[in-house]
């Protein structure tokens, strides 16, 4: 079975919306976040093992409800496998599902690969493209994966919105939206373009080890610049506090 010809799709837009520009003190205040991440957090940068744009194109589509860590068990031998985008194309889609059944949702993964390899294969020389555009014409392909790839694989300077991010950026009043495309277009006004792709991996990994569906604030490096935080330590701050007998009438 070869994979079907796709149209190229147009990259999603946001609905107009433009934040307003930054006042200098909210810029700084983003610059200090930042910074106390960056030192929680040394080894930020991708989890997800690669060596090429394609192996980290593949990779990120298989990491889809799944963790970093069986991917790379899995890529290591798919990786050996497949080298090229033609050799996606090629393989049988029952063939390629057998090497990903690991992933979790081998079937839609699969298809999902073996058609963003069509579309680099038809439509960029099988050579996956570095740039914006192109990228989220592949099937499958949105934006938090393309900046994903050209951050870590081409060094184009990007943010990448997952669930981490959006949770992470929203409890710390980066954002107010709860789009990702929103949520991107704030983080850039907020940052300096050479923060960005460290930005995106110090708010996954803050959101993956500390800032997590139930947080753990009181570990929180930046717990003093974080309102949802300040919340919930004095709400639980509150809630031990002995309460003091009643009078008697």
């Amino acid at each position: 079975m070869t994979a079907k010809r796709v149209a190229p799709r147009k990259p999603k837009r946001s609905a107009g919306y433009a934040p307003r520009p930054p006042r200098p003190e909210e810029r700084a205040r983003a610059g200090r976040i930042l910074a106390k991440l960056e030192r929680a957090y040394p080894d930020w940068g991708p989890t997800l093992e690669f060596d090429d744009p394609l192996q980290l194109l593949v990779a990120t589509i298989l990491a889809a409800q799944a963790q970093d860590e069986r991917i790379n068990q899995v890529t290591r031998k798919v990786f050996r496998k497949y080298r090229t985008a033609h050799d996606y194309v090629k393989v049988k889609q029952s063939a390629l599902e057998r090497d990903l059944v690991q992933t979790g949702f081998f079937r839609q993964k699969a298809k999902a690969v073996k058609a963003a390899a069509l579309g680099i294969v038809e439509r960029f020389d099988g050579v996956v493209p570095r740039d914006m555009d192109g990228l989220v014409s592949l099937h499958g392909v949105g934006r938090k994966t393309a900046s994903i790839v050209l951050g870590a694989a081409y060094d184009v300077p990007a943010i990448a919105v997952d669930r981490h991010v959006a949770r992470v950026a929203s409890r710390l009043a980066l954002t107010k939206q709860s789009d990702p495309d929103r949520i991107e277009l704030d983080l850039r006004a907020l940052l300096p373009e050479r923060d960005w792709v460290k930005a995106t991996w110090c708010l996954i990994l803050h959101g993956r080890r500390i800032c997590q569906p139930t947080p753990k604030c009181p570990e929180c490096p930046v717990l003093a610049l974080c309102p949802y935080g300040q919340k919930i330590v004095s709400s639980a701050s509150r809630a031990s506090r002995p309460r003091r007998p009643a009078r008697a009438g």
